[in-house]
């Protein structure tokens, strides 16, 4: 008894790959933004409390020593914090993720609207191909999936897309 195997469809792989390639590209580019915020204002936090010396030197300290220390501290667990959730090397691999997905998008958006999606002749569906595979050298495990963040980014495909209900 043998099973009978389906031939794939390319439409259906190609408008799949698409829509999921630009539900990463909103959803890398939100978790991006975010991060950039936190790291921008932590950097001003930083740098705003580290020039201890010229803030310590302020009268209003003298008056309220605590709240000196508390922002002193502050600064210190803040760049810390920095440190470990903010390097440069993280910035750079989210970065990084945005622009892959962003150039594997483009290429499945000109490959569906080359034949509107038919990837039947033997040359597009080899196109299909190298672009699939190209999404194995994508590394998100360091990375928490945030799944309300994704859920707004599939949202805004749909909406892209017109493929919204009511």
């Amino acid at each position: 008894m043998s099973i009978e195997t389906l031939p794939l469809d390319h439409r259906a792989a190609c408008w799949s790959s698409l829509l999921t390639a630009e539900m990463n590209v909103y959803y890398w580019t939100l978790v991006c933004s975010a991060t950039n915020k936190w790291d921008k204002g932590l950097k001003a936090f930083v740098a705003l409390t580290a020039s201890g010396t010229a803030i310590a030197s302020l009268s209003i300290w003298s008056s309220h020593p605590t709240s000196w220390q508390i922002v002193a501290v502050s600064a210190g667990v803040a760049s810390v914090l920095h440190s470990i959730y903010f390097s440069s090397d993280k910035l750079s691999k989210l970065s990084g993720l945005v622009a892959t997905w962003k150039e594997l998008a483009i290429d499945y958006d000109l490959l569906w609207e080359k034949n509107d999606g038919d990837l039947s002749p033997v040359e597009l569906w080899e196109q299909f191909e190298v672009t699939k595979r190209r999404e194995r050298t994508i590394d998100e495990s360091q990375f928490p999936i945030d799944k309300k963040l994704r859920q707004k980014a599939y949202q805004e495909v749909l909406l892209k897309r017109g493929l919204q209900n009511g």
